[in-house]
Formats: C-alpha cells, structure tokens, sequence
C-alpha cells in the first residue's frame, strides 16, 4: 500500500508513499459450475448507463463526462481543447462481463483509440481491450466486441484525422453484471474477544498482476490463498474468515481517490476493490467490520480545497461507506482515519480551513442520523511531537501507520526482535507523555520492503516474539480507563503488505502462527482453526514456481572467525540461464551479526547484486541458511562463473573455512574464494564453500533471440514495429514479450502478438523501459497475463508501439538470429496497413521468452478416477539430446489434488526426474497443462523411451483414460503406460492416460 521514495529510504524521518507502479493485467475467469450464484445474472444491458464517469478535461460543465453515459446522444461530452490524447472513464457498479462498448462520437471522421478495462482504477493498471490508435476508424458510431470482465472501463482517444475536438455523445458498455459465486469459503466461525476491537490495517493493491510480480521472487510472501486477485469475493472472504477465526474484528483498508479525480464530482476511487467487496458484495462481509484510512498524499487523488473536501468527499463516504451496516461506529459514530494530516492541512488551505473542514465533516454526519465521528490520525516519523495542530483541528487519537522504521526510536537499520519489543515500549510511552492527542496502541510486526527497492533496512519478529509483542500491547490498553476507545482498540500493522514486509495474513513464512499470536491473546482458549484454501476456487492473477536453492547439500568443514573478509564460493552455470532472486549464508549457533552478500561475475569482478542478511532473526531453512531478498533479481548467463560471497569480520560470527563441502542443483560448485583488500584467492577444494553461501533461483525459459547486432537507431514514425518469424516443428509456450533496451529509454511501449494468417491479435502487454534490468541480449519484458501457445510451423508478427520523438529504436537493419524456427524479417503496421523488410532482421528489436511443449494437441478420450495407480504415456525421444525443464498434467475442471510426476528411462525402469503438482494452484496453460518445475534441467538421450507417469488415486481427481489422442512436438512411440504396484503396462497408440506433458 505505502512504500517511501528511493531518495528518502535512508532518513529516519522519511515519508510513507504509496506506490506507484506500471500497467495491471487483470484475467478473465470463468464461472465455477457447481457453485450457488449470489444473485442472478442480469441479462445484458448498457451497464455504464448514468453511472459515475469523469474525464481528463471537460469544454463546460454542460459537456462533462456525465452527459457520455446518460443515454442520450443529444447530450455530449467535450474536451476542453484539440489536444490529445484525451480520456473518458465510468465506473460499472460491479465487475461485469463485458460483451460490447458502442461509442457514438462527436462527429463522422477517422478516429484513433484505445479501449482499456481496470479493476483497481489506478491510470497505469488497465488493461489493453481493443487499440486504434495507429489504423484509426472512420465513422461517427462504432461497436467493438470484447469478452472480459471488468468494474471500470477507460476510452482514451489518441487522435482525429480532421482535428477535431475529442468529443463522445454516448459511451454504451454492454454485457451483465458478474454473479460471484458463493458457497466456497466455508462459513466463518468467529472467536470472541469481548468488548476489544483488533484492527488490522489493510493494503488493497492486490488485483494487479505486475504488483504481485514484485514480491513473485520472495516465495515466503506468497499467501495461502495465492497470488490472489481481489475484484473476486472469494478472495475477500477467505481474507474474512482468516482474521476473524483469530480474534481480528476489524479490517482498516487504505482509501485512494483516483489521481485528477481531485477537485472534482463525481468523486472516482482507485484501489477499491476489497473495499466495495467489503462494502458490497462479499458473502461474509457483516461477519465483522471495517472503516477506511485515507490516504491523503499528491498523485493519489487528494483533497484540493475546503470545498472539495466538504462538498465531495465528505457525501462520497457518508452516503457510500459510513451508513453500511458493517462500517465500524463506536457509539453511532463512524470512525475515520486520515495518512496524513499534515498533507490534508496545506491542501486545505492551512490550519483554519482544516479546523472547518473537520468540524463541518462532522456537521454532515450528524445531519446524515450519525451521533458525530471519530477521528484518528497517523504518526509514524516523531514520537516526541505534541500533535498540537491534531488537536486544534478537532483529530480524536493519533495512531501510527507502522512502528518503529522511520521514528526517532528505531534502535538500527537491522535491529533484533528484542530491540524491536524495547522499540515498541518506547513509542508508545513517548506519545503517551509528549501528545495532547490521546494515542491509539499500534503493534508492527517488521518491515523488509526490497520487492519496492529499499534494502537498507529492515526486521520481521518471529511469531513467538509477535506474541510477546501482542501480550505487552494488550497490557497496556487494560492501563486504560474500562469502556475507553483505547483499552478496547488495537491497530495491527499490517494485514498484507507483501512487498514492504509487514503482513500477518497466513502466507509461505509461517503460515497462520502470526495469527494465533494474536488469538492466544484476545480469545485465549479459543479452538485453532487453520482452514486450507482451495487455489482453484480462487481466481489468481500469477503463476510462478516456488524458486529453487541452488545448494542440496553440504557436509564436514572446519569453523573460524579469524579474519575481515568476503568469503563464499566460485559457483559456474550449467547450460541454462537462471534468474537469482535472494541471496543466502548458512546460519551456525551463536551467529548474530547482519552480512552483506554478494554476487559479482568472475570474468571482470563486477558487482551484479547485493543485500544484508541478519543473523539473529528470521528462520533457517532445512538446509540451514537464511536468506535476503535482492533488489532486483540478477539474471546469470549459461556457462559463466559468478563469485558468491558474505562479509565476515575477525572476532565476529563464525562460518565455515573452505573445507565445507557443497553439492548443487545446476551448474558446480568450483571451490572456495575470499577477496582480502580487493584481491581475490581461490578457488580452494573444488565442490566447496566458505561460509557456506547460497541462493535461490529460477530456470529462466528460453529467449527466440539468439543474437542480435548492427542497425541504425530512429525515433521518427508513430508506428507498430518488430519481426515476422515462424515457428519450428515445436509448440511454444509463450510467457513473456520484451522490446530491446536503448540507453536513455524511459517510455511504455504496448507490446502485441499477431497470428500473421488473419492479423488476429494473440496476446499483448506494456514494457517499461524505465524500470528493471534488461538481460544479457538488452531486452526488457513484460509477463503476459496467462501463457500463449504458439502453433508448429506458423508465423506470426511480434510488434512494439512507437512514437515519433520517442524512445529510439533499431531500423529494420537490425539482424537478429532464432534457436527455434526462423526470423522472417522486419515488420510493421500503421495506419492500417502492413508492411515488411528485409530478411533475419528486426525493428526494435523485438523478442519473446518460450519453452518447447513436446505434446502438440490433444482431443477426445473418456473420464475416470478409478484407479491407485502412476498413469500417463511412453515415448520415445528423436535424433538429438532433449533437456527437460518441468512435467506437466493436464487439468481437468474440478482437480484440487497434488500428484507426483514421475519421469522413468523405460529400459531399466530407473527414475530420472520427478517433481509434485497442486491441480489446485494456479492456472492451466494455452493447451491446459500445470506443471511443476525440476530444479535443474533433465537430459534424455536421444532415440531412447522413457515413461511420464502421474500419480493418481481411486475416487480422486478425473483423468483421461488412454483414449486422449495426443501428437508430440518431437520424437515418436507413443502410446498410454502405466505402474501398478511394480506391473508395467501399456495401452495403445499415439494416445495418453493423463493426459500428461512436459517442457524442454
């Protein structure tokens, strides 16, 4: 929800911001069979029909955004000038699946577009429908055809071949209101906690696939439910459940206007869709409460005068959230919380306007039947402040947003569980004696925010001492006066703030111990419920596998602390890229020192990567190391070595001399190196480590690109540019798009896939030029929002957006050469015509990031589950060696089972590989596969067979008998096999039980 700017992450004093991140990609779902809908579905109508619309400027109030949705084209909106680009957007009053959107234009001409659909309203989170923005369309009333589901929808015109005005006389948003499903989560039995209100603030951020990319490399922040997506109630009352099972009884969910909402009626959200689940539509949403916290900063849709606050805002709340039933008042007062009042005091107009704005907010609660409101306000930076201005505004208490990271009380920039308890102590004591505010108690659980950037500092108690922590919190409420706000509210900090490392929602770290913490304390004796949600009830909006630690095993070695060093191991790739998202160094007893870890290439000693390891918190993994989480993840070549190394200091924390034997998933472990004074010894001892040091990684898939050189940079020409290319004889699985990187590229370019048949559009997405790492070829990606397909020997045109005066590019003399099929030539589109150049070039350049599927197509075959038994198919392999990266089941509506798949060499029946499934985690791909990853790549030897079995149980999951025809990308004999206790046998001809898959 907040993170702090870079250029402020080392003060103290340093300002929370929310954040501010590139385009959402948000998935279409399908409705789960089986399921009790809440309500019926509507039949398809004009959903955007006088709901609330704004637009970037407006000619008059006569000619606002309104009069687009109002039914009548006699009425229009009209932009304030002939600039563009110029957006109009309405917010639908639920998610719905939209069928069509009718736009009648101001006038007949040629005009140039884009269709966008959002379920957070952030103005970089929406999703690419439909783009005219280079071939344009001509006509006054146009229709385009969709199928998504979406709450906001954003036309934005981009231009108008006669110049004209930006002007809409009606925007008509067909289709019918999405009936969430109901009957999943099973019914919340809360504990009771007596008169106490446990308040867990919120991070509504969580409907966007590229935030959740920021913390996808941090496996022990992925929640239970998965990489969520909250415009589904599913995923609210599972959030609903969980907290109130443990004693939470109230969520405090961030509130966002929507930037250049400012100002302006109707007031427009962004963020807000737990908010409207909570509000809304959530099944279990009156089992407990909520109020919201205002986020009040420039660039997230503020108050910009007494006026806006009083006339806008102010009814926006009352008559949306406050007179909800489940909207948390204290004796018929609704409670509010403001982040932060100083912001809301300049933007008002200074102390006086506050004071009026404050007391007229009230005013309009008791006209609204409300017995007045409570009022907090957070510090979070100066403990010894007297919160004056707080109290001449007319604030209730004063809480904090977190505690201690940005105070006058933080103790270290990685400061121990025991002086985070001290912290605590001293915060709340400090305002207790400084603030003319009564303070409400908050309790932090830690702050790691590297996914955002910042790694100078940062903490996570352990639950046990969160449980201390909880226990001294609630001891100092029961100071208070009996009856009193402050002996029955605590504020917890936080429910999900993934990505700044600061959440107690049950995820990968420690499951829900953080919450019995909490219902140890407030509802002692309670029973423990730790429900297990069912991921394929939950819509996810990413899939990625669980990163794999490069170290498997170590034995032996000698301890010491005798010297001020960087020490670590010499570790060499194998024959596939990875990608290192932490960095890691084994925990010995006693250790309780923080490391800087590093990784440097060995060839120039070059820094790729670094960040600091505290030894006297978190926990060590079974292997014994504790990790750190990098800025940004650092992609290492095939076959290079790289030098993996911690500080050590003489005297300080012992590890382990050279002699500490390692053995590795991938790659080799080439010895034991130091760098003493900036000279570097070693390596000593192949296969061992200093320390011993490791990382967690993942096997990167595949670049089309194998090399790119030459060309000529431009920027002259509004266009679509790229490369034409076909296919080989394989089936590509297709996860990323990526644009070349050009030093001093800072813009956002829409990335397409065409069928180059039909011109049909495959997949698209947006890559920043401004952010990330590109890798060793130079190109930036962006993650499709679910795997493409791409068919054997067909061609297809990959295309970047580029603008005239932009961000430069290569012209089509860029050569550029494939691993797999064939780089056509150069290619682009504008104004609705086609064009190509050259041949084994590219404009840009363009690439895409793919695996090999060795199945091709399937059809036909019958269901059963009737069997305990390993079942899928024989092959056998062609002429050359293939490298297996993950074995795949296909996945049948209603599978919620793990299975073990297991790779066999048919001739011995020894085991290759084998790795487990979840059918109940994440998201099948284009030909309906889940797959589980090997943590290293897995040769076959060519022209030899081999046995893909999957695990499968009588009464379990369905799975197709061996009558699933199947083709294969590569190799041949194929035909269903099967184990049973030991008895080998098999089952026709080009056909699979499973069926079953697997990438190389």
């Amino acid at each position: 929800m907040m993170r702090q700017m870079i250029n402020r992450a080392k003060s103290k004093n340093a300002k929370l911001f929310i954040v501010g991140l590139i385009m959402a990609i948000v998935l279409s779902i399908s409705s789960i069979s089986g399921i009790v809908p809440i309500r019926e579905a509507r039949a398809s109508s004009n959903l955007a029909l006088n709901q609330p619309a704004d637009s970037q400027t407006q000619s008059s109030s006569s000619n606002s955004a309104a009069q687009a949705v109002d039914g009548s084209t006699a009425t229009s909106w009209i932009a304030a000038s002939n600039a563009y680009p110029q957006w109009l957007n309405v917010r639908l009053n639920e998610l719905s699946t939209l069928s069509s959107i009718d736009i009648t234009f101001g006038s007949n001409t040629t005009w140039y577009y884009r269709l966008e659909g959002s379920n957070d309203n952030a103005h970089d989170h929406y999703t690419l429908l439909v783009d005219r923005s280079v071939s344009g369309v001509s006509g006054q009333h146009i229709t385009e055809t969709l199928n998504s589901k979406f709450r906001y929808v954003r036309l934005v015109i981009t231009g108008a071949l006669s110049g004209a005005t930006a002007s809409v006389q009606e925007l008509q948003v067909n289709g019918e209101v999405y009936s969430q499903p109901t009957g999943i989560v099973p019914p919340p039995v809360p504990v009771s906690v007596g008169d106490n209100l446990v308040v867990a603030q919120a991070c509504p951020l969580w409907s966007n696939i590229d935030l959740w990319n920021s913390v996808a490399g941090y496996p022990e922040r992925k929640p239970l439910m998965g990489y969520y997506d909250e415009a589904y109630d599913v995923s609210t009352d599972w959030q609903i459940k969980m907290a109130v099972e443990h004693g939470i009884t109230t969520f405090m969910p961030c509130w966002f206007r929507q930037n250049d909402n400012d100002g302006k009626s109707p007031v427009m959200p962004a963020y807000d869709q737990f908010v409207n689940s909570l509000a809304n539509t959530a099944q279990y949403k009156d089992d407990m409460t909520w109020f919201i916290q205002w986020i009040e900063q420039p660039g997230m849709g503020y108050a910009n005068s007494l006026s806006d606050f009083s006339n806008n805002l102010v009814p926006y709340w009352i008559n949306s959230y406050f007179e909800k039933s489940n909207y948390l008042k204290i004796d018929n007062k609704p409670v509010f919380a403001i982040f932060d009042l100083t912001q809301f005091v300049t933007d008002v107009g200074g102390q006086t306007n506050a004071t009026t704005a404050i007391a007229n907010f009230r005013s309009a609660a008791v006209a609204a039947g409300f017995s007045g409101l409570i009022i907090l306000s957070n510090n979070h930076q100066n403990t010894l402040a007297t919160e004056s201005v707080a109290q001449a505004v007319g604030v209730d208490f004063i809480y904090s947003y977190h505690i201690p990271s940005f105070m006058n009380t933080r103790p270290a920039l990685f400061p121990s569980n025991s002086q985070i308890l001290a912290a605590h102590t001293t915060t709340w004591n400090d305002f207790a004696a400084n603030s003319a505010v009564p303070y409400m108690t908050t309790a932090s659980v830690g702050w790691e925010a590297s996914p955002w950037g910042n790694s100078d500092f940062g903490w996570t108690l352990s639950p046990a001492n969160y449980g201390t922590l909880i226990a001294n919190a609630k001891a100092r409420m029961d100071t208070f006066a009996g009856g009193s706000v402050q002996r029955n509210m605590i504020l917890l900090d936080n429910w999900n703030e993934y990505a700044e490392g600061h959440y107690i929602i049950p995820t990968a770290l420690a499951g829900y111990e953080y919450l019995d913490a909490i219902r140890n304390v407030f509802a002692p004796g309670s029973s423990d419920n730790h429900p297990t949600p069912d991921l394929s009830q939950i819509p996810q909006l990413l899939n990625t596998p669980t990163p794999s630690s490069l170290v498997n095993g170590h034995s032996s070695g000698t301890l010491r602390n005798d010297a001020t060093i960087e020490a670590g191991m010499k570790y060499t790739t194998g024959s596939s890229s990875i990608t290192v998202s932490q960095l890691g160094r084994e925990f010995v007893a006693g250790n309780s020192l923080t490391h800087q870890l590093k990784i440097y290439r060995d060839s120039d000693k070059s820094l790729l990567g670094s960040c600091s390891v505290s030894m006297s918190s978190g926990t060590a993994d079974g292997l014994g190391y504790k990790y750190c989480n990098l800025n940004s993840s650092v992609v290492l070549s095939p076959n290079t070595a790289y030098l993996v190394v911690s500080t050590e200091t003489h005297g300080g924390d012992q590890f382990y001399d050279s002699d500490r034997a390692v053995t590795v998933n991938t790659g080799s472990a080439a010895g034991g190196v130091y760098n003493s004074g900036g000279t570097w010894y070693g390596p000593y001892g192949s296969g061992s480590s200093y320390g011993s040091v490791n990382l967690r990684y993942s096997l990167n898939a595949d670049s089309f690109v194998a090399a790119n050189s030459g060309g000529t940079l431009r920027n002259d020409v509004d266009t679509e540019a790229g490369m034409q290319f076909t296919t080989g004889n394989s089936t590509l699985i297709v996860s990323e798009l990526g644009r070349e990187f050009i030093n001093g590229n800072t813009q956002t370019h829409t990335m397409k896939l065409y069928r180059d048949s039909d011109k049909s559009l495959v997949g698209a997405c947006k890559v920043a030029m401004s952010t990330g790492q590109p890798d060793e070829l130079g190109y930036k990606y962006c993650s499709l929002t679910s795997k493409i397909s791409l068919l054997p020997n067909t061609t297809y045109n990959l295309l970047s957006t580029e603008y005239n005066g932009g961000d430069q590019f290569y012209d089509a003399d860029r050569s550029v050469t494939a691993t797999v099929g064939q780089v056509v030539g150069g290619r682009y589109y504008s104004n609705g015509t086609w064009g190509a150049y050259g041949t084994e070039v590219s404009y840009g350049s363009v690439n895409f990031l793919y695996t090999s599927s060795f199945i091709a197509s399937k059809s036909g075959g019958t269901l059963r589950n009737d069997s305990n038994s390993e079942a899928g198919m024989q092959f056998t392999t062609g002429a050359t060696e293939i490298n297996v990266r993950a074995l795949g089941r296909e996945y049948i509506s209603g599978n919620k089972q793990a299975h073990t798949l297991k790779l066999y060499r048919d001739s011995d029946k020894s085991l290759v590989a084998s790795c487990t499934i979840n059918m109940s985690d994440g998201t099948a791909d284009g030909l309906g596969y889940k797959y589980c990853a090997l943590s290293s790549k897995v040769a076959l030897s060519a022209n030899t067979a081999y046995n893909l079995l999957s695990t499968e149980t009588n009464g379990g999951d369905s799975f197709y008998d061996a009558n699933r025809s199947v083709t294969v990308s590569t190799g041949s004999g194929i035909g269903g096999r099967y184990n049973n206790g030991g008895t080998w046998g098999s089952y026709g001809t080009d056909v699979s039980y499973g069926s079953v898959n697997f990438l190389y």
